[in-house]
């Protein structure tokens, strides 16, 4: 009689087992969370870059420029605006100038409007969708517990998938560690990446790059609130390294 009821106890503590649904893995959860993020309602937000770039040629003399704009951007059902201020346009006119004259003259706010173009405009403004696309074929590498800024976490490292027959490159990885929370919902990321290669044998390159964001929701909507960027290169004789921080206020 024991035996028939720890045998009955048993299968029926199995069947409780099979039955529960398993937890989804971290990733499962971001994608998820990702998806219900992704909202349509008018926003109006202001966005300052401001980058650093430093640079060394043949003559080892550093070279050093500093940029900043600020632009307002509206996005909505009908699409996303950005306004440049017309005074910026006036200033990145003037460098664009210059450099017709002189191929090394500094273009610190023509550097800093790159970082405000469409593309990277709508990152910010719509970074569930964007994180979802940089999440195509990605593998979760390793998974643990771990605060960001105070606030509970999980950590998420993750190999992102990279551009295949590139030309002159020879190595190529790219990276992303993802912080969420409880929920799933992003709180910050941290990309990297590395490309090594070649060109007509004789010059060799290597550029390395990362990139923080950090993340908050309005609404039904995910915003990159910072966003800030290194990278460095060397090749043909030259080294050079630039620093971007953009920052989003929502008005």
């Amino acid at each position: 009689m024991g035996r028939a009821t720890t045998f009955l106890a048993a299968m029926a503590f199995a069947g409780l087992t099979f039955a529960l649904p398993a937890r989804a893995d971290g990733l499962a959860d971001l994608r998820a969370a990702l998806g219900k993020l992704q909202g349509t309602a008018p926003l109006r937000v202001t966005l300052t870059a401001q980058v650093t770039t430093t640079s060394r040629d043949d003559d080892d003399k550093l070279r050093t420029a500093n940029g900043t704009a600020t632009v307002t951007a509206e996005d909505g059902p009908q699409g996303l605006r950005i306004v440049y201020p017309r005074d910026i346009m006036v200033r990145a006119m003037a460098e664009g100038v210059g450099r017709q004259s002189d191929s090394t003259a500094p273009i610190p706010t023509r550097n800093a409007l790159n970082e405000l173009d469409y593309a990277d405009v709508h990152s910010m403004v719509h970074a569930a969708e964007t994180l979802l696309t940089r999440l195509e074929g990605a593998k979760l590498k390793a998974e643990r517990a771990e605060a960001w800024n105070g606030v509970p976490a999980r950590l998420l490292s993750l190999d992102l998938a990279v551009a295949k027959n590139q030309q002159f490159v020879d190595k190529q990885t790219a990276t992303l560690d993802v912080w969420i929370d409880g929920s799933g919902r992003p709180l910050a990321t941290r990309a990297q990446n590395m490309s090594k290669g070649s060109a007509f044998i004789v010059v060799s390159f290597e550029t390395k790059g990362r990139e923080d964001r950090v993340y908050t929701v309005v609404g039904d909507r995910l915003l990159v609130t910072r966003r800030d960027t290194s990278g460095s290169g060397s090749g043909a004789g030259q080294r050079g390294e630039t620093k971007v921080t953009v920052t989003l206020q929502v008005n």
